[in-house]
């Protein structure tokens, strides 16, 4: 099993990473965030579980209403409001962009 560089989560491994965000109004009515599913089922509610307001969930998302992680099934949207964003990695570089001073030949 090869992990890459300590701290860095891989795509490959972990999935992709998520913000788990929403507006006050679901904050205030979801007040321990968004909770993790059994399945992709909202009737298959795990009651003890929720994804924290504001963390980060990595997981592989399931068509485009589920993302699947390690602790259960998240919706990607919640009482209509998108509770889950993909983050881009601080360790993705754009190919296209060059240091200032370099010239490309």
């Amino acid at each position: 099993l090869a992990l890459g560089p300590p701290g860095a989560a891989s795509d490959s491994l972990l999935g992709k990473a998520y913000l788990v965000q929403g507006d006050k109004t679901l904050q205030s009515s979801v007040p321990k965030g968004v909770p993790y599913h059994a399945s992709a089922d909202l009737k298959d509610r795990i009651e003890s579980k929720a994804a924290p307001w504001g963390s980060v969930v990595h997981g592989i998302l399931q068509g485009d209403l589920w993302l699947k992680t390690d602790a259960g099934y998240l919706p990607m949207t919640l009482q209509g409001v998108d509770v889950l964003s993909e983050r881009v990695s601080q360790n993705k570089v754009a190919t296209d962009v060059q240091p200032s001073g370099c010239d490309i030949v």
